[in-house]
């Protein structure tokens, strides 16, 4: 076949300048994709009222992109308006919003997977998302947190202690002048540090390279998840080679990888050594030893794994740790009764024991109140149904669906929450255990219908008992050997939507410190 000049000068240009082609190739379908799916998708669920969309709107994408800015007001609108499911339209699709009240009944329902979402949302079967594909492979990393962290938790506090005590030193000048610190920037290095220590032990947790390595997955796998959602799902596996984002997920998955299969491999070979010798072999220590433990020869991506421990410790953790001292600095008495609860726990235990902890109700309940007024997400108990479920009132969840129960309750006024549910009550959940048979049920790491912060059921966050050691030690050691205040003329900084519905402390917002005296010696104990 004979081309003509026209097709001459095209296949010309091509070859001249192949990058320039693939360029104008790839807006040219990204275009036409954007105007397809505009029209053809996302589809909704038939037999659900739909929130969010407007009269006359031709596509989805306005109440997609209405998701990024009223999500919040648009819940409330579906709760009000609905006594049943309802559904949204949101960046990945289509949600179906499960009000609070099926909540006990969803809760442990094998048909709605918390794998299947991760496997839907967080892209996991790209290389770069191998960190979130670990949640979703067999028991392993089940096994890790719920039952080798949580059972190693009363044996590594003195160890947490000493390690806040370090990080004290390092960032927190001993000056009786005030200072000023980045308290976001402060609780992620906090976070980092701690889950370090305990994750990998020494000398491991002593890299800075490894640290530095834990607080950049944390931000950049966020944003590597919204860069590839803004592209058109036919060009995301072309997509992945060419958004800076992925590439720097890549570059720190192999820097993490560097680091974690010799130390492995040398533990490995120790161990060989003693067992051949017919020595004792040491008890695992750390999470590393753990992983390999549970594993038992299977295949497992060990340094992926590492990523997702330290992001889910670090996200977490760091917070609901500003969240926290944000709330305590604008109330200065609670910072004296939380103080003299240390002390009084600290004294009579003569250092830290495995229920000094427990012992800090006061701080336990301060936890949960600041968790309840800034509630991370809108939304939680995020699964997909990998079947029809049937709820109690005849209502269907079709398969593939994904479904998500909102937070706003947790803020409603009456009931347990009073008349002035956003105002932070450091005593309101030590109060409600004093009731009788409530003694355990509103502990910080107990979930309820009520108080979704960490999930609840089957599926509710399995690293929360960790999180709540690290943060009452963090806080101990902040509020007994520091002052603090926010900067002159400022209040509580306000909390800060993301983009993405979630309700984020200012990290910009810095508050004044000085050292204080404290009233029993801490860092010796």
């Amino acid at each position: 076949m004979t081309l003509n000049s026209s097709e001459t000068d095209i296949v010309a240009l091509g070859q001249r300048y192949p990058v320039l082609v693939a360029v104008v190739v790839v807006i040219i379908t990204t275009t036409f994709y954007n105007v397809i799916a505009g029209f053809l998708g996302p589809r909704a669920w038939s037999g659900f009222p739909m929130v969010g969309k407007e009269p006359g709107e031709w596509t989805n994408k306005p109440a997609q992109q209405r998701w990024f800015t009223q999500s919040k007001q648009l819940l409330k609108q579906g709760l009000e308006k609905f006594s049943g499911p309802f559904q949204m339209f949101n960046p990945s699709g289509v949600l179906l919003v499960i009000p609070p009240k099926y909540a006990d009944e969803i809760r442990n329902d094998e048909r709605l997977s918390f794998n299947a979402f991760m496997e839907k949302t967080f892209f996991v079967g790209y290389p770069e998302f191998s960190a979130f594909h670990a949640v979703t492979q067999g028991e392993i990393m089940q096994e890790t947190v719920r039952t080798k962290l949580t059972q190693a938790l009363g044996h590594i506090t003195t160890d947490l202690s000493k390690e806040m005590a370090m990080i004290c030193n390092d960032l927190l000048p001993s000056s009786t002048e005030w200072g000023k610190t980045t308290f976001s920037t402060l609780a992620t290095e906090i976070a980092a540090r701690m889950s370090a220590k305990v994750f990998l032990g020494e000398p491991l947790c002593r890299n800075r390279a490894l640290v530095d390595i834990s607080i950049a997955f944390t931000h950049d796998a966020f944003k590597a998840k919204m860069a590839l959602e803004r592209v058109p799902a036919p060009l995301r596996p072309l997509a992945r080679y060419w958004l800076p984002e992925m590439a720097r997920v890549r570059a720190i998955q192999k820097a993490m990888a560097t680091l974690i299969e010799p130390e492995l491999r040398a533990r490995r070979e120790r161990k060989a050594k003693l067992e051949a010798a017919g020595e004792p072999v040491p008890k695992p220590a750390d999470s590393l030893e753990w992983m390999d433990a549970v594993a038992r020869g299977r295949p497992w991506d060990f340094a992926a794994a590492q990523l997702l421990l330290n992001f889910n410790a670090i996200h977490t953790t760091s917070l609901t740790l500003t969240h926290l001292m944000f709330d305590l600095v604008a109330d200065k008495a609670c910072v004296e009764q939380l103080r003299r609860e240390v002390v009084e726990v600290l004294g009579e235990d003569q250092g830290w024991k495995k229920t000094s902890l427990y012992k800090m109700k006061l701080l336990d309940s301060c936890m949960k109140e600041s968790q309840r007024i800034n509630v991370q997400s809108p939304l939680f108990m995020n699964r997909v149904a990998i079947a029809p479920v049937q709820l109690s009132d005849g209502t269907v969840i079709p398969k593939g669906a994904t479904v998500a129960v909102p937070t706003l309750h947790m803020q409603e006024a009456g009931g347990n929450w009073g008349s002035d549910p956003t105002t932070f009550d450091g005593a309101r959940f030590l109060r409600m255990r004093q009731q009788p048979g409530n003694e355990n049920r509103w502990q910080f790491v107990t979930t309820s219908v009520e108080h979704l912060g960490f999930g609840h059921g089957k599926h509710a966050c399995p690293g929360r008992f960790f999180a709540s050691n690290e943060i009452k030690i963090a806080v101990a050691h902040l509020l007994l050997k520091y002052d603090w205040r926010f900067e002159e003329g400022r209040n509580r900084p306000k909390t800060v939507n993301d983009g993405t519905g979630q309700n984020l402390p200012d990290a910009k917002a810095a508050v004044e410190f000085r050292a204080r005296t404290p009233e029993i010696d801490i860092d010796s104990l």
